[in-house]
């Protein structure tokens, strides 16, 4: 199964997902992998990339470049931190605003 993200004009057009609906904890550690796909006849512009984000300090942790016709992998260990975030972010750069995304 995986997550369709469509009619995107900005980066933060995206998918998110809260750590209390993911059950994460406060203090503890975890490593996040998802996978990204481009459908194979989407125009991917040049320097566009996915970005793994954290929502309230808006860190970034881990981006990659979209590959139409190939799935991409964002992964990361963090500590999760409620007093600084509470969700994490599957978006883009701007470069890659329009792209539309599948999550796996």
């Amino acid at each position: 199964a995986a997550l369709y993200v469509s009619n995107r004009a900005n980066n933060w057009d995206a998918a998110d997902f809260k750590f209390s609906d993911m059950g994460l904890e406060n203090g503890k550690t975890y490593t996040v992998t998802a996978s990204v796909y481009v459908d194979a006849d989407v125009i991917v512009p040049s320097g566009a990339k996915a970005y793994l984000q954290a929502i309230g300090s808006y860190a970034l942790l881990a981006n990659v470049s979209y590959e139409a016709g190939q799935a991409v992998t964002l992964t990361k260990e963090f500590t999760v931190d409620t007093d600084k975030d509470t969700t994490l972010r599957v978006q883009s750069n701007d470069d890659g605003k329009t792209v539309p995304f599948y999550i796996g």
